[in-house]
């Protein structure tokens, strides 16, 4: 019995209107398509969505497709969070073993996630948990953001992440006053 690779069952599996995750590197750049597939044949298919390039760190090349394609909810939209590029991508895409079958809701949110330009928000606000002041420079950005977004879930998300950063800040100034209390003692 010959065992047919991956790829090649993939491919008998992949049929118009599948959503999709990939990565492919162009010279010195990476990126992750995801989208729609309109129709496959010899081991390629022709998908419609979004190229994804992330900038920064080096992290991206090994997680990101793992992330995306991980959950059935989506558990790859916190490593979206730095400085990402994006375009509209329409073309051809080879189905290999990087190719991964992903939800409608996974592919929603990340389209949401882009169109609401929540990327550009995270990436202006590079901070430490220990840096109350950036926090409250994130949360002021979120809550104009908020007044902008026209995606239900996106508003759920935005909104959940803000509260809870709220509470983090929260928690983290009465540690600081505690221990600047200590420190005078």
């Amino acid at each position: 019995m010959t065992r047919r690779k991956r790829s090649d069952s993939l491919a008998s599996l992949l049929k118009k209107g599948d959503y999709i995750s990939t990565h492919m590197y162009g010279g010195d750049e990476f990126s992750v398509i995801l989208g729609i597939v309109e129709g496959s044949a010899k081991g390629m298919a022709r998908v419609k969505g979004y190229e994804i390039v992330p900038k920064g760190l080096v992290k991206f090349r090994i997680d990101m497709t793992k992330l995306i394609g991980g959950s059935e909810h989506f558990d790859g939209l916190d490593i979206l969070t730095d400085d990402v590029d994006y375009r509209q991508f329409h073309g051809i895409v080879p189905i290999d073993k990087k190719v991964k079958i992903i939800d409608k809701e996974s592919y929603d949110l990340t389209r949401d996630w882009l169109d609401e330009g929540l990327p550009k928000l995270f990436s202006e606000y590079h901070f430490t948990e220990d840096d109350e002041k950036s926090i409250e420079r994130f949360l002021l950005a979120a809550d104009e953001k908020l007044k902008t977004v026209k995606s239900e879930s996106m508003k759920e998300f935005l909104t959940n992440m803000r509260d809870g950063m709220r509470k983090d800040l929260s928690e983290l100034k009465a540690k600081n006053k505690e221990q600047g209390a200590k420190a005078e003692q």
